[in-house]
């Protein structure tokens, strides 16, 4: 498993390194390690999910929703969070905006 700092995960998911720390804050990420020195380090799983929530939240998710989302992948998953997910990723893929209101 190949693991890199958080200025390499912002560089592969087309972000700032400030966005990244901030969803750490808010719990939208995890680090998947640490180095020696105490610093976070990321592996490709972590890259999927920000570049994930990085498209929900540009197709009009909440910061809120997001949140509640990522502790659903997190918690163990039964019918109804699987088909949720399932839903909210063809949505986001799609860019289909209507759901929202």
């Amino acid at each position: 498993m190949s693991l890199y700092p958080v200025s390499n995960l912002a560089q592969d998911a087309g972000v700032r390194v400030h966005v990244v720390r901030d969803y750490l804050l808010l719990g939208l990420l995890r680090p998947s390690a640490h180095s020696a020195g105490g610093h976070s380090l990321f592996d490709a799983q972590t890259l999927q999910r920000l570049c994930f929530v990085r498209e929900a939240f540009e197709a009009g998710v909440s910061l809120e929703q997001l949140t509640q989302l990522c502790r659903a992948f997190e918690a163990p998953r039964d019918g109804k969070v699987v088909a949720r997910l399932a839903e909210l990723r063809h949505l986001i893929k799609s860019d289909n905006r209507h759901w929202l209101t």
